[in-house]
């Protein structure tokens, strides 16, 4: 659960301070010692827009466990929650790489250089079976 609630601040922190977090006492520290600017960009560098939805994973399991109750079936609709971002990112990719990551333009570019924009039915197909997990049926 820290590890969401740490990746969740490190996402949002810089929109709250755009909106006016100056107001709140803001001290910047210095440009090198900027842990949490790293690792923003890094993540959404690679990610995308697919980053901000990285947090609710381990926040996820932490309420689960908190209260007591099973991870088993969030686990799948984790799995197929993220082969549905996966698929978006990928389906992104061609389109508007620098909103899909790196990760994302990196598996398409190969498939894309050999297939052409056939190479987007790839990831429809990951869309639909990460729905079908979502959905809690089986593929």
């Amino acid at each position: 659960m820290a590890v969401g609630l740490f990746l969740a601040l490190t996402l949002v922190l810089p929109l709250i301070e755009s909106l006016g977090g100056e107001r709140l006492g803001g001290v910047q520290p210095e440009s090198g010692l900027n842990l949490t600017g790293a690792v923003r960009s890094g993540l959404l560098r690679w990610l995308g827009y697919g980053a901000y939805l990285l947090a609710l994973i381990p926040l996820g399991y932490g309420v689960l466990i908190f209260m007591g109750r099973s991870v088993r079936r969030f686990s799948r609709r984790v799995l197929g929650g993220t082969l549905v971002v996966f698929a978006l990112a990928l389906l992104a990719a061609p389109f508007w790489p620098l909103a899909a990551g790196e990760l994302a333009v990196a598996a398409m570019r190969p498939i894309t250089a050999v297939i052409g924009l056939a190479a987007l039915l790839l990831p429809l197909a990951l869309l639909l079976l990460g729905l079908d997990l979502l959905r809690q049926q089986a593929p």
